[in-house]
């Protein structure tokens, strides 16, 4: 028998999975196809590419389809895998008129997906033939991961390379991923996330991939527009359920207009006592003594808290927010030296602030859900072009909405790109306005209205039927579309 410090070339590599389950098959073939694909994806800038009205996409759908067979060995996901063959066999086929190295890494992916030896042992071979002089470290990594799986490691769950990553990998993924954002990012955001979570080992969500995998050939046969905007519908769930903001978006009967109903289990004392707590902070400081001097350090903070309990008196989490931010200006301040260390004043205003956000996060399981969501959120950095997509979609729902909703989105909004803010702040405010948004359209799409991309760009398509005040407002928000794939692309 042989083992995986013995493998050496195809041969030996079907000898070595004759003793294995399919799963190890899959994945053997799936990473020497993954580490290839850079060579594919960057060959794809060539001018033959766009002539044959090729991109990465075939490739990168068989190769995520390879990993979802490995999950779910479903008849469905049978039928998917034949299907992606077949795209990938022509674009294997356009590819040869170019690249050595392309056609290769489309071969490799061609087999990525069949649960057989030599499927798996031919896939590895054309990486090997793909990385070309590299073929070599190809197999070096094929026995290493040879050897995790005799271990009982799971290669899906572990990064790409366990050996260096070579500089020619690193080269080609830098000038994939630079195409793809200069393509259109957009359309490519969740291929951008899917290929962090391979290389990385850090998978995106199996039952999302799976659903991904699952998306009718017709849509994938219009490429990587049809298919982004098809896959915002998946995401969405995922992304509603990652920003609870302590609140939820309805329209009014009575007005046909969008608000946001703020959702609290606090009971009515305690935020009477939140507010009265916060009346006590904002009179440590005496008008008339030495204490005013001091106030004058912190007046800014002050007015945010004055401006919380005159706005949000019945909103623990914008109060929360509120004592947050007075917070982190503080600690701020004090690092900068702009505060002394020892006052008395500012110390018991500080602890008096702490308390009240403290006391909502125990007691109001909304702020406590939202806050944690929010903590636990990386949001990426806001391009100056993608704060001004998502202000065109807050200013748009906000024509059609009332109350708070209409007035803080644009705010909210605008603040995501305000460079005077601290990077935090403008973060929470871009929280909030993915939240509004994407539960915004998550209540269209509830009601058959959904995205779809449509003449290079993405757009909202209202459903047979759609009357009344919902086409009202489905035909006012279209730039909600676009805000809501630049904050998918965000989150």
């Amino acid at each position: 028998m042989v083992k995986a410090g013995e493998i050496k070339d195809r041969k030996s590599l079907e000898r070595w999975l004759e003793g294995r389950s399919q799963t190890d098959a899959i994945a053997i073939a799936r990473c020497a196809a993954c580490r290839v694909l850079p060579l594919y994806g960057r060959a794809m800038r060539d001018d033959w590419a766009p002539r044959h009205d090729l991109t990465a996409l075939p490739v990168i759908r068989l190769i995520l389809i390879s990993g979802v067979a490995g999950k779910y060995p479903t008849p469905e996901v049978r039928r998917a895998t034949a299907a992606a063959h077949a795209a990938v066999a022509t674009a294997a086929a356009h590819a040869a008129v170019a690249t050595a190295a392309a056609t290769a890494a489309a071969q490799a992916a061609a087999v990525a997906a069949t649960a057989a030896a030599h499927a798996a042992a031919r896939a590895a071979m054309a990486a090997a033939a793909a990385a070309d002089a590299a073929g070599a470290y190809i197999w070096e990594q094929v026995r290493d991961d040879a050897r995790l799986l005799e271990q009982g490691g799971d290669l899906l769950a572990l990064p790409l390379w366990s050996i260096p990553e070579p500089d020619w990998f690193r080269r080609a993924d830098q000038e994939m991923l630079a195409s793809w954002q200069a393509d259109d990012p957009e359309r490519w955001s969740f291929w951008i996330g899917w290929w962090e979570g391979v290389k990385s080992g850090k998978q995106l969500d199996w039952e999302l991939q799976r659903d991904v995998a699952l998306i009718p050939d017709e849509v994938w046969s219009q490429g990587p527009g049809a298919v982004a905007a098809e896959i915002a519908g998946y995401e969405l769930p995922v992304a509603v359920a990652a920003t609870p903001n302590a609140e939820r978006i309805s329209i009014n009967p009575a007005t046909g207009l969008l608000r946001a109903e703020t959702l609290s289990d606090l009971p009515e004392d305690h935020l009477a006592d939140a507010c009265d707590m916060l009346r006590d902070a904002q009179s440590i400081f005496s008008p008339d003594g030495p204490g005013q001097n001091i106030a004058g350090l912190v007046v800014e903070e002050r007015k945010i808290i004055y401006d919380a309990l005159d706005r949000y008196a019945s909103r623990p989490r914008m109060l929360h927010n509120a004592c947050l931010r007075v917070i982190r200006r503080i600690e701020a301040k004090r690092a900068g030296n702009f505060l002394p260390e020892d006052d008395h004043q500012i110390h018991d205003y500080e602890v008096q602030i702490r308390n009240v956000a403290d006391n909502l996060f125990s007691f109001d399981t909304e702020v406590r859900v939202s806050v944690t969501a929010r903590l636990e959120l990386r949001i990426k950095t806001v391009s100056p072009p993608h704060a001004a997509s998502i202000l065109d979609g807050a200013k748009a729902v906000a024509n059609v909405a009332e109350g708070y909703l209409a007035k803080e989105l644009p705010i909210d909004a605008a603040a995501v790109a305000d460079q005077s803010l601290s990077e935090e702040e403008r973060k929470d405010s871009l929280f909030r306005t993915a939240s509004r948004l994407l539960r915004t359209y998550a209540l269209l799409a509830s009601k058959g209205v959904r995205l779809v991309y449509r003449g290079a760009r993405w757009t909202l398509s209202e459903a047979a039927g759609i009357a009344g005040d919902l086409k009202t407002i489905a035909e006012a928000i279209e730039p909600v579309a676009f805000a809501v794939i630049i904050i998918l692309l965000l989150l």
